[in-house]
C-alpha cells in the first residue's frame, strides 16, 4: 500500500457539535467538517451524557434532525477529493466525541480521524459506525 499523507481541514470549537467527512485523493486523506455551538453546554457532561445528547440531536422527526438544522447534511460540506466516509461529533473539554455515520457517504474508522487530527487530540468513540460492505480493516477501507 502506498504511503498516505493525512491533513486536517477542520477546526473544533469548544462546546460544538457537527458533522465530519473524510476524503481521499490519490495519496492524500483529508478531514473536513462543519460545526456550530451546541444548543446547551457539554462542559459538565460525562461521555454517556454526550452520547445521549448526540442521540437526541440526531433523532429524525420528518423534516430532518436538530443537527441537520444546525449544520446541514454531510453532502453540503465543502470538500476536496472523493468522500469516503462521515460521522457526527461533539467537542468539549478538549475531547472529540465521534458517533454515527453519514447516510450519503457511509461510516468511517476512528483511525482516519486520528491520523488527520494528530495523536495529541483525545478522541472518544460514543457510537461511531464503521464502514460495512466487506471492509474488514482500516487498511482495506482506506486502500479502496
Amino acid at each position: 500500500m502506498e504511503q498516505l499523507r493525512y491533513e486536517n481541514r477542520m477546526e473544533f470549537g469548544e462546546d460544538s457539535v457537527g458533522k465530519l467527512v473524510v476524503t481521499k485523493e490519490s495519496d492524500l486523506v483529508r478531514l473536513f467538517g462543519k460545526s456550530e455551538k451546541a444548543p446547551y453546554s457539554l462542559a459538565e457532561c460525562s461521555p454517556e451524557e454526550v452520547r445521549m445528547t448526540m442521540e437526541e440531536l440526531t433523532q429524525s422527526f420528518g423534516e430532518g434532525t436538530q443537527l441537520d438544522k444546525l449544520v446541514g447534511q454531510h453532502a453540503e460540506i465543502p470538500v476536496e477529493g472523493k468522500p469516503i466516509g462521515g460521522a457526527e461529533f461533539a467537542y468539549s473539554n478538549g475531547i472529540l466525541y465521534l458517533t454515527g455515520s453519514s447516510g450519503k457517504f457511509g461510516g468511517l474508522y476512528e483511525e482516519a480521524v486520528r491520523r488527520c487530527v494528530g495523536d495529541n487530540q483525545k478522541i472518544e468513540d460514543i457510537g461511531l459506525v464503521t464502514p460495512g460492505f466487506g471492509f474488514g480493516t482500516y487498511e482495506d477501507w482506506i486502500s479502496e
